[in-house]
């Protein structure tokens, strides 16, 4: 029998580096009797380590939480996050070890103890694309009209994405001349940024320390980095800044980042939520208290204003003058309310004319 086993696993943000990891809930088995409770965890331990280990790439953190309702002073254990090459089950046994010996006399039982274990991925961009290396993603890239490819020879393609993008949010008249690095503008731009935010890159490119810090700094901004290939639903770093008058999204991949203009350009969807990280093509299809009931369209949800009005064609109410005239087109002609039941009728899945009652 394994000394540990799984109990839940779930994604979670990890506010320390701004990004989503995978949290893993280990908990002990009871102790066979021909086993010692110390030996019993100490192998627990290793065994926990190991079985994390084996789906880590080299660029995975991990860090560690021990909890039992049973420690005298009731505040957890904690191992720092480091790199998953170097965390083994001796490290863990000489920080948790110490805690579980001083409180041998509260702890009656080995399995009232919960190890969690949380894994986050921390990119690095070494800011060169290389003729060949990212082929799919370069071309991907330049032919969606929603992403900007930054071009680059050297190791700063994050400073570059940002200062494009603050451009672009800003509507900068040099936007286009930043974008395309006429007369320098956009390395010297990227330069000064890199400066006054007081960032060092790293010979192999920005990761997640540097994107924390550019966050840090500005701080009018949302820097929101999405994983390629996932269609936006893989968020690699979230500045979660909440004063933010703008959002900067970038795309990240094996070392690079380009900046996304829009979201549904880039993820070749209809629609997107940023606020779930979600793609759907269809008005209705996608729910969260990011965006209006009514229209299905304006995030934040629209605030009602004069009583609102009701559309005479989908027999809907709507909030405001903006989220009605949102509403108009294709969610108008795809929902309808009956006005004798005030069932909702969504009409693009019917095959059939809507019968009260049924």
């Amino acid at each position: 029998m394994d000394s540990v086993n799984v109990i839940s696993t779930e994604q979670t943000y990890v506010k320390r580096f701004r990004v989503y990891g995978k949290k893993t809930i280990f908990r002990f088995n009871p102790v066979p009797e021909e086993v010692s409770e110390l030996d019993w965890i100490k192998a627990g331990l290793s065994h926990l380590v190991d079985q994390v280990k084996a789906d880590c790439s080299d660029t995975d953190h991990l860090g560690f939480t021990l909890t039992s309702l049973n420690l005298k002073t009731k505040e957890p254990g904690y191992v720092a996050f480091r790199p998953a090459e170097q965390v083994d089950g001796d490290i863990l046994w000489g920080i948790f070890g110490g805690i579980i010996q001083s409180n041998a006399e509260s702890v009656k039982s080995a399995d009232t103890f919960r190890v969690e274990c949380t894994r986050v991925n921390l990119p690095v961009g070494s800011g060169k694309v290389r003729p060949g290396f990212y082929n799919n993603f370069d071309e991907e890239c330049k032919a969606r009209r929603g992403i900007v490819a930054i071009k680059n020879s050297d190791n700063l393609c994050l400073a570059r994405a940002l200062v494009v993008g603050k451009a672009k949010v800003k509507k900068d008249p040099e936007y286009q001349a930043i974008r395309q690095d006429r007369c320098r503008r956009q390395t010297v731009k990227a330069t000064k940024l890199i400066a006054k935010a007081r960032v060092e890159i790293p010979h192999e490119g920005a990761g997640i320390p540097e994107l924390s810090k550019f966050q840090d700094h500005l701080n009018k901004y949302n820097i929101v980095v999405y994983n390629y290939n996932s269609k936006g639903r893989d968020v690699y770093f979230d500045g979660k800044n909440e004063r933010a008058l703008y959002k900067i999204n970038l795309l990240y991949h094996e070392g690079h980042y380009n900046l996304i203009t829009s979201v549904t350009a880039a993820f070749a969807c209809a629609f997107f939520c940023e606020g779930c990280h979600v793609p759907y093509d269809h008005k209705g299809e996608h729910r969260c208290s990011d965006i209006c009931p009514a229209c299905q369209t304006v995030s934040p949800p629209c605030k009602e204003e004069h009583g609102g009005i009701t559309c005479l064609e989908c027999n809907m109410h709507f909030k405001n003058r903006i989220c009605f005239a949102a509403h108009k087109g294709d969610h108008c002609k795809s929902v309808k309310k009956c006005a004798d039941c005030n069932r909702l009728v969504f009409l693009r899945k019917r095959k059939t004319k809507h019968v009260c009652g049924e």
